[in-house]
């Protein structure tokens, strides 16, 4: 599951979305009411076909990210979700609010954005380690 990454290109997480996708894995998306430009901007990158939970209820939300394979997204409400249910996750902070705002969860490893939306590789390689 990945969720866009505002305001940050979508270029990073469709990247790790199309490396999902290229070793057998379904891709999927969770777009809340500030989100339609990023999902957009998302969809359009991807040349795949992907789940999409649009503006789902909470309980819904709960058990797709429960029932998903790995997390990807930002440091957001869907991310904390992600954790607290015990999705394998890598949730990208700001690296001011790293420290303060990481999930206890044993299942979620958080990384610190890189400074440039264009590595990938740095979030790429934690996310093929991890999972």
């Amino acid at each position: 599951m990945v969720t866009p990454l505002r305001p940050r290109p979508a270029g990073s997480p469709a990247a790790a979305a199309l490396g999902a996708s290229e070793n057998g894995h379904y891709v999927g998306y969770a777009q809340g009411p500030a989100d339609r430009d990023a999902v957009d901007q998302l969809t359009r990158a991807l040349d795949l076909t992907a789940l999409s939970l649009v503006e789902p209820p909470l309980h819904r939300l709960a058990g797709a990210l429960q029932e998903a394979d790995a997390y990807l997204g930002a440091d957001s409400g869907v991310s904390h979700l992600a954790a607290a249910v015990g999705a394998p996750s890598v949730i990208l902070f700001p690296p001011a609010t790293h420290g303060r705002w990481t999930p206890w969860s044993p299942t979620a490893v958080p990384l610190a954005m890189p400074e440039n939306p264009l590595e990938v590789e740095t979030v790429a390689a934690v996310v093929i380690e991890r999972f």
